[in-house]
């Protein structure tokens, strides 16, 4: 009734007279219509009971999800509607995403309000592997774990999932079984996100990275620059 449009992409929810007038009565439909039909059915929606619409992995959609926001945003009317988007800002750089326009310009605005999620400290991740498990996980892994993954959320995920699937962390009727510090490693699923970005640098910005990564998080362009044999102003504008 609302938005015909949208519900041809849904084909599984009609049969085939009701397709079939469908595709009659949205022939020619354009975007704008689409955008139109959207914002009502939120209206109509949203006037019975508040409405949260989560996006997860911004960085991943595409075009016409990134105009769906943006006219959502701008819209003035009232409505008990909130928009709750994740995205990894580095992707957007790195991918020269068309969310990172809207993106300034609803910051601008102030039409969106941007939360950064920080790295979990070490009583954090305590508290989330207490809830994962069911009671407290040993002092001694939570210490390691925050160790080799800085708190990061998406990593600290991954590898308790990794070290689970395994086996090499369980709890059993005698206690813990848990890996120390060297028997943790990037899990594939993470290394395979890090190989991605890798592969988007240059040749010579991977042959900086790779000799940086022998210094650690920090390091002096200086010193890296000898070590190359490159110039340092030059070394400093590829960092930057």
């Amino acid at each position: 009734r609302v938005a015909p449009t949208w519900l041809l992409q849904l084909p599984w929810f009609v049969g085939d007279d009701d397709r079939r007038e469908l595709q009659q009565e949205a022939a020619g439909a354009t975007q704008d219509r689409m955008l139109r039909e959207f914002g009502e059915l939120i209206d109509r929606i949203a006037a019975q009971r508040p409405v949260l619409l989560v996006l997860e992995d911004l960085h991943w959609g595409d075009h016409a999800t990134v105009q769906l926001l943006g006219y959502l945003a701008r819209r003035r009317g009232s409505a008990a509607l909130m928009v709750l988007g994740t995205f990894r800002p580095a992707e957007l750089i790195l991918e020269e995403h068309p969310l990172a326009g809207l993106r300034q310009e609803l910051r601008l605005r102030r039409l969106c309000h941007e939360i950064e999620i920080e790295s979990l400290s070490e009583a954090e991740l305590s508290d989330f592997l207490a809830t994962r498990f069911g009671g407290p996980a040993p002092e001694a892994f939570v210490r390691v774990l925050h160790a080799h993954t800085s708190g990061l959320p998406l990593f600290v995920v991954n590898v308790v999932d990794e070290l689970l699937a395994t086996g090499r962390l369980r709890r059993g009727d005698d206690g813990w079984t848990h890996p120390d510090a060297d028997g943790l490693a990037v899990p594939r699923s993470i290394a395979g996100v890090v190989e991605r970005q890798i592969a988007r640098l240059t040749p010579e910005q991977q042959r900086v990275l790779g000799a940086a990564s022998v210094g650690g998080v920090e390091f002096l362009h200086l010193p890296l620059a000898d070590v190359l044999q490159v110039a340092a102003s030059g070394l400093q504008a590829l960092v930057d």
